[in-house]
């Protein structure tokens, strides 16, 4: 074979690997698009474009370019790696969630969380004006309709908890005194501070998750030990016996 045939099939080569390669990458985003983070300049400036959008629906347009669904829960929908933005707006106060979108880890040392302060200052002040807006007073799945309680069963249809521990979890989500903070329609009028528990096993926690949250919420939302005497809104009850703890998370876990 000659030099230039050589040259030939080795540029032919090239070209194949690298239509490979950009299909690779293509199949890859598509699989990934739950996840995917986008961070294209064009992208961001067609989501900000003021003449025809409000601040919140920018923000709204902002938060899911920006992927934070991958990991926060919103609208029963999201990721399980990260609080649930319901509520959000009432919980913290627009200088926090400002602070806390461009250095995530002052807040919490240890947080999942990476910092958003490639964001322009317009995408911020959106963003921030539609985290603000999340309490009750928004009309959402998390915070409309009335609780229904169904017992989950494992992967042989054998439920999970039984009805005395839902029921033994119900009567300890009062007595802990859980509806000072979270509402549960239908069952538990409860404060506004904490996410809409209505539907709370929509939102595909699991057991063991639901049980480390109760024992210390905070440890969910870091990698490795949590930072000591970090300030988080919902306290620990790793002080209550197992069978109550059990009787929590089944409770939690059956509210569909």
């Amino acid at each position: 074979m000659t030099r230039l045939e050589n040259v030939g099939l080795g540029l032919l080569v090239l070209a194949v690997a690298a239509f490979a390669a950009a299909e690779a990458w293509d199949l890859w985003r598509g699989v990934m698009s739950p996840l995917w983070v986008s961070r294209d300049a064009p992208a961001k400036a067609k989501a900000l474009a003021p003449e025809e959008r409000s601040l919140e629906e920018l923000g709204a347009l902002v938060l899911r370019s920006q992927g934070c669904l991958a990991c926060h829960n919103l609208d029963l929908k999201g990721g399980v790696l990260a609080p649930s933005l319901d509520n959000v707006g009432v919980r913290r106060d627009a200088q926090w969630l400002r602070e806390k979108l461009l250095e995530p880890h002052a807040k919490l040392p240890g947080t999942f969380m990476p910092a958003y302060d490639d964001l322009s200052e317009a995408e911020l002040n959106a963003l921030v004006a539609f985290l603000g807006a999340l309490t009750p007073a928004r009309r959402s799945p998390d915070n409309t309709g009335e609780a229904k309680i169904e017992i989950p069963t494992d992967e042989q249809g054998n439920p999970r908890f039984t009805p005395e521990q839902v029921e033994r979890g119900k009567l300890l989500f009062q007595q802990q005194g859980c509806v000072g903070c979270h509402a549960i329609n239908g069952l538990f009028p409860g404060g506004p501070v904490g996410p809409n528990l209505t539907r709370e096993a929509q939102r595909k926690r699991t057991d063991e998750w639901q049980l480390q949250h109760l024992i210390d919420p905070v440890s969910v939302y870091v990698v490795g030990e949590p930072p000591e005497g970090a300030a988080w809104p919902m306290p620990g009850y790793g002080h209550l016996p197992p069978e109550d703890l059990k009787a929590l998370v089944a409770f939690l876990q059956s509210l569909k």
